[in-house]
């Protein structure tokens, strides 16, 4: 974990650890992707799919949140997670110099959504940021952070490393 965050349940750590290893050993192909400015949210959706199955937990892609028992809500998640009586819910965020703007509304939607099930589930946003510069050396990317409250939020797990020649892939998670 790292100094200064919060602690986190345990199976949502370890969710994030299975995550963040997958994306680490995808990079190249994470650089790639990125150096076409399209978007591949859904690809991010499936490796942290197959992530959390080849770590042994039962996965449910898509769950939706009426089914959880959120009434006249037609809205879904990204993943379910469940070992033994835990269950954790996951919506996942990916976060490009082409998309940040655009999917800055949808980030905060996600923090929304996470806090109308009843309880029993526990919350995971995860955003993996990825960029072709050192994002803190960027103007843009500090401008954009400050008009995004939940990347403000302190996290429970973080892990950055380079991403290519000149970028970074930032995982967060809350």
């Amino acid at each position: 974990m790292i100094q200064g965050t919060k602690p986190f349940a345990s199976l949502s750590a370890r969710i994030c650890g299975a995550i963040a290893s997958r994306c680490q050993d995808r990079a190249e192909h994470i650089s790639m992707f990125v150096d076409t400015g399209y978007s591949f949210e859904e690809w991010l959706n499936w490796e942290s799919f197959i992530a959390c199955s080849e770590s042994g937990w039962k996965v449910s892609p898509r769950p939706s949140y009426a089914a959880l028992g959120v009434e006249n809500c037609g809205d879904y998640a990204d993943l379910l997670v469940t070992e033994a009586n835990e269950r954790v819910l996951v919506e996942i965020g990916l976060v490009t110099k082409e998309n940040r703007n655009k999917w800055q509304f949808k980030l905060e939607r996600d923090v929304n959504k996470l806090t109308r099930h009843d309880g029993s589930i526990t919350p995971l946003q995860l955003i993996l940021l990825v960029s072709t510069s050192r994002v803190d050396s960027c103007r843009n990317w500090q401008r954009w952070f400050g008009k995004v409250p939940c990347w403000s939020r302190l996290p429970a797990f973080e892990h950055s490393r380079p991403l290519g020649s000149l970028g970074e892939m930032i995982f967060r998670a809350w």
